[in-house]
């Protein structure tokens, strides 16, 4: 088992980042465990799982696993020098199936582990491209009141585009809470990258709901009356539920897409009319 330093390109002089190291298990060939089977096997799965930890985990959580699974080997191979010359296969199999239950163990934490590691990822993800939001929305506020627009007319459009962006953080960061459960579930194994990525794109998808049902409400495609005052209010808060429940926005673009098909029926319907009139 190795372990040395990672190459930081930030030195981290405020000790902000928990240390990022290497941590490696090597173990050349099965030649020692070429007449127990078993053990080969269960060895072969440490190797396996060493790598999953390796490239999944980071910090202490890392090195606590692969400590573990050095320890098993360790354990493992030390069966040959307790043994007689010919290994006894009675305690080849106790050994095997007892230690199986060790690396059984081991992988519930390496999940565990992960699992928390990836919500932490898809959250600072999610507040970079929260981040991102807000300057590309204050940049096309800025576009639209060059363009002529008032003042009142961007204020309700770009409440809507915060509070749909707003939305998408809550909804991710209520679900959380209980992983175990399904309500919440990433795939840690897909790379750091990727999960960061998929934070950074939900603020955009909540934001762009948020739009998208601003202009399907004041479009009036929905028999819904609003005060004047209460405009900014409502809208705001149904902009919110739309980046907030992945259940709301389907459900009102579908009644709204179900307007639209109406009518286009009835136009077909009024055209022949108009043409037997016509003749």
């Amino acid at each position: 088992m190795t372990v040395k330093p990672a190459a930081v390109a930030v030195p981290d002089r405020l000790h902000l980042r928990e240390r990022d190291e290497v941590v490696r298990v090597h173990r050349l060939s099965d030649w020692v465990a070429r007449d127990t089977p078993a053990i080969a096997e269960l060895l072969q799965e440490c190797d396996l799982l060493a790598i999953r930890v390796s490239q999944v985990l980071r910090g202490t959580s890392e090195r606590i696993a692969m400590r573990w699974i050095f320890g098993i080997e360790t354990h493992l191979l030390g069966f040959f020098e307790r043994a007689s010359s010919l290994p006894d296969e009675k305690a080849e199999q106790e050994l095997a199936r007892a230690q199986r239950k060790r690396l059984a163990e081991v992988e519930a934490y390496y999940h565990r582990a992960a699992s928390k590691a990836g919500r932490i990822l898809i959250m600072n993800g999610m507040l970079i491209g929260l981040a991102l939001a807000a300057v590309l929305g204050a940049l096309a506020w800025l576009l639209l009141w060059v363009a002529g627009l008032r003042g009142d007319e961007l204020q309700v459009p770009i409440i809507c585009y915060g509070a749909g962006a707003l939305g998408a953080l809550v909804s991710v960061m209520s679900r959380m809470g209980k992983p175990e459960i399904g309500r919440f579930n990433v795939d840690f194994e897909l790379g750091r990258p990727l999960i960061r990525r998929l934070g950074v794109y939900r603020p955009f998808v909540g934001a762009i709901l948020g739009v998208a049902l601003y202009f399907l409400l004041a479009g009036g495609l929905l028999d819904i009356s609003v005060a004047k005052a209460d405009v900014p209010y409502y809208y705001g808060f149904a902009a919110f539920l739309a980046g907030f429940s992945e259940r709301f926005a389907p459900v009102v673009f579908g009644a709204a897409e179900r307007r639209l098909g109406m009518s286009e029926d009835r136009g077909k319907e009024k055209a022949p009319a108009r043409a037997q009139e016509a003749e």
